[in-house]
């Protein structure tokens, strides 16, 4: 499940690069706008199905481990259900808003996961 979760999120993320890619060719003159209407569709895929794809497995294997701290798979459970949430919520609009769009790169992450990394690494060198 979680492979399946790469690869979706993987692959709506090579979708939205493709367009980008795309909407810097003019020529013809319609490419550019055409190009930018589908990169704000797919962004919409990130929030609907990439990132709960995701999270959704990460989540639940810390959950039912003894090795990791549960607070990682709760924290990838609200991930998931919020993301989902959201793409639920703006799915009808054709941009998403300006306080969604920041947390694009939590579900590609790009420095999302800084924090949690930081507490795995000093859970780690706590003495037991």
């Amino acid at each position: 499940m979680t492979f399946f979760g790469a690869t979706a999120l993987m692959t709506v993320s090579l979708i939205e690069i493709t367009y980008y890619i795309s909407a810097l060719f003019p020529d013809p003159e319609i490419t550019t706008a055409m190009s930018l209407k589908v990169i704000f569709a797919v962004q919409h895929l990130y929030f609907i199905v990439g990132a709960p794809a995701l999270f959704l497995p990460l989540g639940i294997v810390p959950v039912s481990s003894r090795i990791l701290p549960r607070v990682f798979g709760y924290l990838a459970l609200v991930l998931a259900t919020s993301f989902a949430a959201l793409g639920a919520v703006f799915m009808l609009r054709l941009t998403l808003p300006g306080p969604v769009s920041p947390l694009l790169p939590v579900s590609r992450g790009s420095g999302g996961w800084r924090p949690p990394r930081r507490l795995l690494l000093a859970v780690e060198r706590s003495p037991r």
